[in-house]
């Protein structure tokens, strides 16, 4: 029979401190990789976001039709098809942005920057959206006409 305060006690003192520390370095761990998740997060959306405008820095004729098509001029079926392509391709990095902050890798004010985007208000936006809303989820549609009144 073992005195108590003997070497097995001390021995369990001992494996409850490796418990604890252990606990403590693997929260250490998770939270260093959620850091740098949600900057890899950052970082691709931002990458994403600047190719869309070298894109248009690129096609200055594309920038003119966007122009036109924010205020409500009616385009030829090619320069429409070309407008509606990239405000597509904005609304899909959009809703990147939005899964992304509904998975926390992302901070709302963060979405909140890119959805500010002007093209959203545009007169002839709301037709598109009208029409192509169902190829976005719930949960982004329920997002952006809240955010822009688009209902």
């Amino acid at each position: 029979m073992e005195k108590p305060g003997g070497a097995g006690r001390w021995t369990e003192i001992v494996g409850v401190i490796g418990v604890i520390a252990s606990l403590v370095f693997v929260g250490i761990e998770i939270r260093q990789n959620t850091q740098a998740v949600r900057g890899a997060t950052y970082q691709s959306l931002a990458g994403s976001s600047m190719d869309l405008l070298f894109y248009m820095a690129d096609h200055p004729e594309l920038n003119a039709e966007l122009d036109a098509w924010g205020r409500g001029e009616q385009l030829s079926a090619p320069a429409r098809a070309r407008v509606e392509a990239v405000v597509l391709a904005y609304l899909r990095h959009l809703e990147n942005a939005y899964y992304q902050m509904e998975e926390g890798t992302l901070k709302p004010e963060l979405l909140e920057n890119w959805a500010g985007n002007p093209t959203l208000s545009m007169p002839h936006f709301r037709e598109f959206w009208s029409q192509r809303r169902g190829a976005f989820s719930a949960g982004f549609r329920d997002y952006l006409e809240a955010r822009w009144d688009l209902r």
